[in-house]
């Protein structure tokens, strides 16, 4: 009996609650299409016909769940996109899932989140995803997905790209280590000028009283500004190959001068 008594009661609170708020799908006449089933929420204008001839969808937010086309894609209310199967999250605007968890050791299919590109089959795509075991992925894919395209271009023109830094001060600043099979400088003025014959050559005394004036190389930056701001690669290559051609030549010196110091000995040895 206690039973069937809260059963009306909570059926007459339920329809008391639905009767506040009725069924509707309506046209007010103007620019709005109503729509409200109260059971799933208060509903809203579902179609607006705005300013601009703008077709609007959940005009103004009404319907709190934002809006989903199909089964996959939602708009929320903030304006953020996401996929079905991916959380709404207050620190992503859009956030897109693809078909496999991006976790294999190698691409497998699935792992392209999004790909970009010209209409038609004859543009390769620029691709975003997560593979290789959890890492992102941005690459050019041919038009059918299914080898990797052409070049990928980051800021092309204009513009400084930074990694593991927020200010990057040059067209590419990396604030961590770089391991390459090699890295091809480009430069000009090599310095084999030093091996021509009018190339005035320093004295190891002049070098010696630079050195103790000033505590570094001539054409070396001291080991503050070094440490400060860092050495261009190309240039101290150039310097570093300029020194060691002049001390080259300094031991053709003192080679010669040995040589000739060793024949004077031997003239005199023999002359005894």
């Amino acid at each position: 009996m206690i039973k069937q008594v809260f059963g009306v009661v909570c059926g007459l609170l339920f329809s008391t609650l639905v009767s506040a708020q009725a069924y509707e799908f309506r046209y007010n006449g103007m620019a709005d299409v109503y729509f409200s089933f109260p059971p799933r929420g208060s509903g809203g204008r579902a179609l607006v016909h705005d300013n601009d001839n703008t077709l609007v969808l959940n005009f103004g937010g009404d319907f709190s769940g934002g809006t989903r086309i199909g089964y996959n894609f939602f708009v929320g209310n903030d304006g953020s996109l996401r996929t079905s199967g991916t959380a709404s999250n207050p620190n992503s605007r859009n956030s897109f899932n693809s078909y496999t968890s991006g976790k294999a050791l190698a691409l497998s299919n699935g792992w392209i989140t999004a790909d970009f590109g010209g209409l038609g089959g004859d543009s390769d795509r620029l691709v975003v995803g997560v593979g290789y075991g959890g890492k992102a992925v941005i690459g050019s894919y041919n038009p059918s997905l299914t080898s990797w395209g052409g070049d990928v271009l980051i800021s092309p023109e204009q513009g400084n790209v930074g990694i593991g830094t927020p200010s990057p001060k040059e067209r590419l600043s990396v604030n961590g280590k770089i391991r390459a099979h090699e890295i091809k400088v480009e430069m000009s003025g090599w310095p084999d000028y030093v091996f021509q014959p009018d190339y005035k050559l320093e004295s190891l005394a002049e070098i010696e009283r630079f050195i103790e004036k000033n505590g570094h190389l001539p054409e070396l930056p001291k080991a503050d500004e070094a440490e400060k701001e860092g050495v261009a690669l190309g240039e101290m290559n150039k310097i570093l190959l300029k020194k060691i051609e002049e001390l080259t030549l300094h031991l053709i010196q003192k080679d010669k001068q040995m040589q000739e110091i060793y024949e004077r000995l031997h003239t005199l040895e023999s002359q005894k």
